[in-house]
């Protein structure tokens, strides 16, 4: 991130550790060098929101996957996945 090598982190976690355990590792690890995180949980709508901070680290469970991931295959079989809000590619 510092060397603009990693613009943003997602970190795929049971929907258990997502606050906990996730938070407390990212602020002991990085928090404390001015990193900023958004847990992705509760309403799609609320979810949207926070993919369009500038949070560092995006904390997510796998539902988040099946409503926010869109997978496109290319014209050689390959298959690339994106982070949609709704149909427009977020970066």
């Amino acid at each position: 991130m510092e060397q603009g090598v990693i613009k943003r982190v997602l970190v795929m976690a049971p929907l258990s550790t997502l606050r906990g355990t996730w938070v407390e590792e990212l602020f002991s690890s990085f928090l404390q060098y001015g990193k900023t995180y958004a847990v992705l949980h509760g309403t799609a709508e609320k979810r949207m929101k926070m993919l369009e901070t500038d949070s560092d680290f995006l904390i997510a469970n796998h539902h988040f996957l099946q409503v926010a991931v869109k997978e496109e295959t290319d014209k050689n079989g390959n298959k690339h996945y994106s982070i949609n809000k709704g149909f427009e590619k977020i970066s």
